[in-house]
């Protein structure tokens, strides 16, 4: 299976202008192009194999035809219901649900979102490739997911990412009454003896910046409170949103890691609620939305409006 870009050159300024820096005005991250030079990708100017140190010309057509690696034959398709928000050869966009696992583990072997990526891949009868999820969000965290459709998307959208090109935000319900807005700027690292619990760690972690704005408080019977926050990332490292919160004394209940409290909801209260980012072949700018899912607005309809 390929996926084949066709782009005409037009000269501008009269400056001379070779193929690689024309493909870098495309967005073509290093690793496309050494694809490119050492396979297995391959470039053509009007019709002919090119090298990408040729000078264009006014008027040539340029096709690019990416070669995409055929995906594991471990990822199994599995029928897994999807709300899918937009699609086409390069990127698929998902409102994933919650307790939906991005990848397998022993112990969520096949039902996962690369699972019912390849079911759907096999139901459209498309070439099983590889699954290249952009924004990996956690198991019991909801919302909008990014997954890219061949080699040359993830490459190009893996580079928006390292820049901080792709915008995110998020909607949480966190424990107690927090500040109407601030920044969290708290350095995160594992935690000692594990493989997967994360902690503030000003030592050893690396850094980490998130930025919250208060909407809402809501109050309890028990006269507990909690706080609807919009939440937008500056870095994205591992369980960076429950950390943090855990770390200025606002945890997610629910949060089976950090903070195991569920008398209003099984799962960490985390929505990925907006994804912002060009598209990688067309560059269009792209935002995908979506509502909060049914078991947080149930929790939060259940509280009634808090007192400052």
């Amino acid at each position: 299976m390929s996926r084949e870009l066709v782009y005409t050159f037009h000269a501008d300024s009269g400056r001379a202008v070779s193929l690689r820096a024309f493909l870098k005005r495309h967005r073509y991250p290093k690793s496309a192009l050494k694809r490119l030079v050492y396979g297995p990708d391959q470039v053509f100017l009007d019709g002919e194999a090119a090298k990408l140190t040729t000078i264009l010309k006014d008027g040539q057509s340029i096709l690019v035809r990416v070669a995409e690696e055929e995906g594991s034959d471990v990822v199994s398709p599995v029928e897994v219901p999807l709300k899918i928000l937009y699609e086409d050869e390069d990127i698929l966009v998902i409102d994933k649900p919650p307790f939906l696992p991005i990848h397998s583990s022993p112990k969520h072997y096949d039902q996962t979102l690369a699972n019912a990526v390849a079911w759907l891949d096999q139901k459209n009868g498309r070439e099983k490739t590889m699954f290249h999820c952009l924004n990996r969000l956690d198991r019991d965290t909801s919302g909008v997911t990014l997954v890219a459709r061949n080699s040359l998307s993830a490459a190009i959208l893996g580079e928006a990412v390292k820049k901080r090109e792709v915008k995110r935000e998020y909607l949480a319900i966190v424990e107690g009454i927090t500040k109407e807005r601030g920044v969290i700027t708290a350095p995160i690292g594992r935690t000692e003896g594990s493989v997967i619990t994360r902690q503030v760690d000003f030592e050893k972690g690396e850094s980490a910046e998130t930025f919250y704005e208060r909407l809402e408080v809501r109050r309890a019977a028990s006269n507990s409170f909690y706080s609807l926050l919009r939440i937008r990332l500056g870095t994205g490292r591992t369980h960076q949103i429950r950390v943090h919160m855990k770390y200025i004394g606002h945890p997610l209940p629910g949060d089976y890691l950090y903070h195991p409290v569920y008398d209003r909801i099984d799962r960490q209260p985390l929505h990925s609620a907006s994804l912002q980012f060009y598209h990688p072949i067309t560059q269009e700018l792209m935002l995908w939305q979506a509502p909060m899912p049914e078991d947080m607005r149930r929790m939060w309809e259940g509280l009634e409006p808090g007192e400052m």
